[in-house]
């Protein structure tokens, strides 16, 4: 008489300590969270049936209606939802369908007080039988549709030799082989009070579940140094699956990209890198993650919500996590490194004041087009009368002379060529195609047909003479060429316009 309460009191606390230990092991895992309500649905569940075998029937009655049975579809909807988190439903195309199956059970408790409903009768007890009404059948219908959804979704991963779904699997079959044992001989028997030990058949899944959290999450993420770790790295942590979904993300990376953790989990990694960039990360991310194969610091650039770069240094490792393989992403913040490695790039390869080419660009480009063009002209240029118009006017304006002059030449050549400032008032440009030559000076000279505006509301008319060399005809070295278009300029200064043949 005493041996079935005390079973379902030692269950209980079992399963109470369970999802006490299994929660705590992991507080912001959604999955952890899942599993540690399995086994408080699973505890209710059999205080539920204990209170049943307890009390006389009008009161078992209530608990039955009000307690058991609404306590045994939340257990296997939270089932049916572990069982998507540990298959990545919600990570498939077509999860919304699948979240659908969530209804049913919600609609069979809100009608469960409609008389006539569950069933038809007044005593619901073990001892006596009443026929089911339209939510008896559903409850049946749901729990064994429920099994089968779950058998389906598990045996992928069991012909993977996924060692926590088959646990599952194994919790799973136990369950419904006691439930199928303990039916079938109490209806051969008549001895309707062993359907009372139905509910601790429920003990085989639950420890599948407490096994497949305890031994089979390799990156042991319940432990308390782990999540120190995980929240105070001073690298940033990602963790994503094969397809490049973010499954856990450190506080770090929310910094880097200035974007919230919730924006990041569940996301694409390559969600915020451009499409040029995307295509360079996803090869190698797919590649890499097809041999099990760890990179170390591929530097990609990546955009935030602002759209401001930030560039990041990725490092990988691969590990398991319940039997299925997972990336580990050590990401460090590059992006002052780069903004000072452009700097210095800039101060190098750029005049300051004009933001054109320098002479060190110059040099090294004519070099580059000598070596893999066939043809190109080569312009030399600068302002006539400068000296004057800093001395009349003063340095800044000679400045924004210098600036304005920069900005006609850029707006007046081709994509593909080259303008650069060599010095004071000397700049240059390289044609790509020596057959526009006439019509690049054309154009410099009729941009400087407009006067320049100064700040005192006075105008100022610019012009420039310009001297013209082609390669190779006039030279085939830098010295040859330079010189002859000097020679030029200055002829070119004195007759007022430009020579070229």
């Amino acid at each position: 008489m005493f041996v079935l309460p005390i079973l379902y009191i030692v269950s209980s606390f079992i399963l109470i300590s369970g999802a006490t230990v299994i929660y705590n092991g992991n507080r912001r895992s959604i999955k952890y969270k899942t599993f540690a309500l399995i086994f408080v649905a699973m505890a209710v569940w059999q205080q539920s049936a204990l209170l049943i075998s307890l009390l006389p029937p009008e009161q078992a009655n209530v608990v039955f209606i009000y307690g058991l049975i609404p306590t045994i579809l939340v257990t296997f909807l939270l089932l049916l939802h572990g069982v998507y988190l540990i298959t990545n439903v919600y990570s498939r195309k077509y999860a919304f369908y699948y979240k659908l199956l969530f209804i049913p059970p919600v609609i069979n408790i809100l009608l469960l007080p409609v008389d006539g409903w569950l069933y038809q009768g007044e005593v619901l007890v073990y001892s006596e039988h009443s026929l089911p009404g339209p939510g008896g059948f559903l409850n049946f219908g749901i729990m064994f549709f429920y099994l089968v959804i779950m058998i389906a979704l598990l045996m992928p991963k069991i012909l993977q030799k996924n060692r926590p779904s088959q646990i599952w699997m194994t919790g799973l079959v136990s369950f419904v082989l006691w439930s199928l044992v303990i039916v079938v001989s109490g209806e051969m028997t008549g001895d309707w009070d062993s359907f009372s030990l139905v509910p601790l058949g429920i003990n085989f899944w639950a420890f599948a579940v407490y096994i497949s959290v305890h031994q089979y999450d390799s990156l042991p993420s319940y432990e308390r140094r782990y999540n120190l770790l995980f929240e105070r790295a001073p690298i940033g942590i990602m963790i994503t699956d094969s397809k490049g979904t973010i499954h856990e993300v450190s506080p770090r990376v929310s910094d880097f990209l200035e974007l919230p953790l919730d924006d990041l989990l569940g996301q694409k990694i390559y969600k915020w890198l451009e499409n040029e960039e995307q295509e360079k990360m996803l090869s190698v991310y797919f590649d890499n993650f097809e041999k099990r194969k760890a990179f170390q610091n591929e530097e990609h650039s990546f955009y935030n919500e602002k759209r401001q770069i930030k560039w990041l240094a990725i490092s990988s490792e691969f590990t398991e996590m319940e039997g299925d393989p997972y990336q580990l992403l050590m990401i460090h913040d590059i992006t002052g490194t780069k903004q000072r490695e452009k700097q210095i790039h800039d101060l190098a390869y750029y005049d300051h004041l004009t933001n054109l080419y320098n002479r060190v660009s110059f040099n090294h480009t004519f070099e580059n087009w000598l070596k893999n063009k066939s043809t190109f002209a080569l312009l030399i240029l600068d302002l006539n009368s400068f000296k004057s118009i800093n001395d009349k006017y003063g340095h800044y304006t000679g400045d924004q002379v210098l600036m304005y002059f920069a900005e006609q030449l850029n707006t007046s050549v081709g994509p593909s060529d080259f303008v650069a400032r060599l010095s004071g008032d000397e700049f240059v440009i390289m044609l790509n195609d020596d057959k526009q030559t006439e019509y690049v000076i054309n154009k410099i000279r009729s941009n400087l047909k407009e006067p320049f505006e100064l700040a005192d509301n006075q105008s100022l008319l610019i012009s420039s003479s310009i001297g013209v060399a082609i390669y190779p005809r006039d030279g085939e070295v830098l010295d040859d060429l330079f010189k002859e278009a000097d020679d030029r300029m200055y002829e070119d200064k004195r007759d007022g316009k430009s020579i070229h043949d």
